[in-house]
């Protein structure tokens, strides 16, 4: 499953979700999962990675988009059952840094 991300400005917009909520790693789609990112103002030209984190307490994952503006969820990011909000994305060109 692709889950459509818009992003614009600072909020990332999850796009065909009444609760603008995320939720990964069902039963159905473990493994299988991968986020496409569709770039607002601000976002073109810059390399785009998703650090995924459902652990607060320990080290996250991070993933660097391909050339068409996907990832692919990590396994591990959806191995243990969590309520926390997991994800940050961010896009760099030489030193500036947007973060969602």
């Amino acid at each position: 499953m692709t889950h459509e991300i818009e992003l614009e400005g600072y909020y990332p917009k999850i796009l065909g979700s009444p609760m603008r909520m995320l939720c990964l790693g069902t039963k159905a789609s473990y493994g299988m999962e991968a986020l496409h990112f569709q770039r607002g103002t601000g976002w073109d030209g810059l390399a785009l990675d998703v650090t995924f984190t459902p652990d607060p307490q320990a080290e996250g994952t991070t993933v660097l988009a391909d050339a068409g503006d996907t990832v692919a969820v990590p396994p591990a990011a959806t191995a243990q059952a969590t309520n926390t909000s997991g994800m940050a994305c961010s896009a760099s060109a030489a030193t500036s840094h947007t973060w969602c």
